[in-house]
């Protein structure tokens, strides 16, 4: 073999040996079933073949470009003769080659173009008119490419003012239910511009049908009433007149409307109706005794000492009423019994008297209704004390207590407010012995602590 590799052996069993000159004269020997193995080593799909590759024994081109994802064509696209062109590429027909050699697509003109381009957009050029192009080439205005032209036959078109119909109304024709079957014989005809009776079919019969009278423009023939409601006179032009009464609960006559009014102030006599508010410091609206409308009344607003009718003591509250009881007079409606409290406040605070007719409120004592929370950001006294003392107890309260030491115990407390108090003392040291064979007991902890169980005498 060439390349400084060798093979030795012959066509029998035995040894197979790889010579090789390359690599220091070594040789490398493998036993006979070395190469029997087609899992090791698979057979070559392509042989060099003294220079030109060879496709080995059953195996296609197409398998290997496939396997390699080649293709069958070595083109790419490009501008070259040796290239090619997209395939999406705008191309023309054999025809369309043809004419463009012969030229015979041209209109030879030397005359201006009526229509110019900037490349994308045509435009007129100067002097030339729309209208004109259009009677050029036989186009109408209408939008798009329509040839059409107004007529009655399913290649022309309507006229745009043409009454049509809705799409409910083409259903109810459709559906039939907008007309009424009527089989009979029409009672009334037309020539298309004056009605005409049908043969058999009088007037009257067609007023009685309508309910409509005999009454023309020249007047009314006659007319009538309930004889205690309406009046009318005799002749051609008669008087049609109301006959009124005053208003009582039995009349059955009509009223006027004084009549009417004077019936309901009757019926209201003595009953209040309110004016609006009233300054008695500053008579606001002005009020004067002995004068006034009988039930009116008004509301003291600001308490003052206006003098109506003797009266001068008007708090704020007080009804000030013109009334008829006797002589007419005002009179006052004393509303201080019922407490004249004037005052503004906002919600969740607390409202207490800032004077003997005045409630406030303070954002400093609020109450919260859902969680029944009093809150005060002031000082809160009583008897004997007040939240001084009450935070200084809280404060001061014992939240902890604990002990350290031996011989020394140190004994400290802790405080709600972080402040500790703390005492020392020795404990006694010493050995003591006990008696009859008794035992002290001694108890658990972190510091031992003997208890007297046995009850003897340690002094």
């Amino acid at each position: 073999m060439k390349a400084g590799y060798g093979l030795n052996g012959s066509d029998a069993a035995g040894s197979l040996e790889f010579a090789s000159t390359i690599i220091g004269g070594r040789s490398y020997t493998f036993g006979g079933n070395a190469f029997n193995s087609t899992t090791i080593y698979a057979e070559p799909g392509i042989y060099r073949g003294g220079g030109t590759p060879t496709l080995a024994s059953g195996v296609t081109g197409a398998e290997v470009r496939s396997l390699i994802g080649a293709g069958t064509s070595s083109l790419v696209i490009g501008t070259t003769a040796s290239t090619a062109k997209a395939g999406n590429t705008t191309t023309i027909t054999s025809q369309q080659a043809t004419d463009i050699g012969n030229n015979n697509k041209k209109v030879t003109d030397s005359g201006v173009p009526a229509v110019t381009s900037n490349g994308s957009t045509p435009a007129l050029n100067t002097g030339i008119s729309a209208a004109e192009m259009r009677s050029l080439i036989g186009a109408g205005t209408g939008n798009g490419s329509s040839n059409l032209v107004l007529g009655t036959t399913s290649s022309t078109a309507k006229a745009g003012n043409t009454t049509t119909i809705t799409g409910a109304q083409a259903t109810a024709i459709t559906n039939n239910s907008a007309k009424v079957s009527d089989t009979g014989t029409p009672a009334i005809l037309s020539n298309g511009a004056t009605p005409t009776l049908n043969s058999g079919i009088s007037a009257a019969e067609v007023r009685s049908l309508i309910g409509a009278g005999t009454s023309s423009s020249a007047g009314v023939t006659s007319v009538s009433g309930t004889a205690n409601r309406i009046s009318v006179t005799a002749g051609a032009t008669p008087t049609v007149n109301a006959i009124t009464g005053t208003v009582t609960s039995s009349s059955a006559n009509l009223a006027t409307g004084a009549q009417i009014q004077t019936a309901i102030n009757s019926a209201v006599t003595g009953v209040l109706k309110y004016k609006g508010t009233w300054d008695a410091a500053g008579n606001i609206p002005t009020l004067a005794s002995a004068k006034g409308t009988v039930g009116e009344y008004y509301i003291v607003s600001k308490a003052g000492s206006t003098n109506l009718d003797g009266i001068t003591d008007w708090a704020v509250g007080d009804w000030a009423v013109f009334s008829d009881q006797a002589t007419d007079a005002w009179q006052k409606i004393d509303n201080t019994q019922v407490g004249n409290v004037t005052g503004s406040g906002s919600s969740g605070r607390v409202a207490y008297w800032n004077g003997s007719t005045n409630i406030t409120s303070d954002a400093g004592l609020t109450f919260n209704g859902s969680t029944n929370a009093l809150t005060v950001s002031g000082a809160v006294t009583w008897n004997g004390g007040g939240s001084t003392e009450s935070n200084s107890a809280y404060d001061n309260m014992v939240t902890g207590l604990s002990d350290s030491g031996t011989s020394t115990k140190t004994i400290t407390i802790t405080q709600q407010d972080g402040g500790t108090l703390t005492t020392s003392f020795s404990i006694p040291q010493g050995t003591t012995t006990p008696s009859n064979s008794q035992t002290f007991t001694n108890k658990g902890g972190s510091n031992s602590q003997w208890t007297n169980d046995e009850n003897y005498i340690t002094s």
